[in-house]
């Protein structure tokens, strides 16, 4: 198991027109299988703000770049970057696997 985080930081104030995007067909427009790895989406409240991030969990990097690769073949989800990929100012991604340490990630242990 592994988890995908992604970070985006955005231009100050535009995390509203981002959400807005996102619920007026950016969601819609993913691959639906990619919709069952999706841990959450968030936002920041202090510290750094205008930042998007979102979690994502996959079995494994092969099945994470097979759905990557599936989404980015879609026109539609192309059509959704073109809009919200402008208020960007820069993206972070990070992937994680479990510690090797029983009891530490009680979540991904079944």
């Amino acid at each position: 198991m592994i988890l995908e985080i992604r970070d985006y930081k955005l231009h100050p104030g535009k995390p509203r027109e981002y959400w807005q995007h996102y619920a007026d067909g950016g969601f819609a427009a993913q691959d639906p299988r990619m919709h069952e790895h999706l841990v959450g989406y968030f936002q920041s409240d202090v510290g750094e703000l205008n930042r998007i991030v979102h979690i994502w969990q996959f079995d494994d990097v092969a099945q994470r770049d097979e759905l990557r690769k599936a989404n980015y073949a879609r026109p539609e989800w192309d059509a959704a970057l073109a809009k919200i990929r402008p208020l960007m100012v820069s993206q972070e991604t990070t992937l994680l696997v479990p510690s090797p340490v029983k009891g530490m990630c009680p979540l991904f242990e079944g």
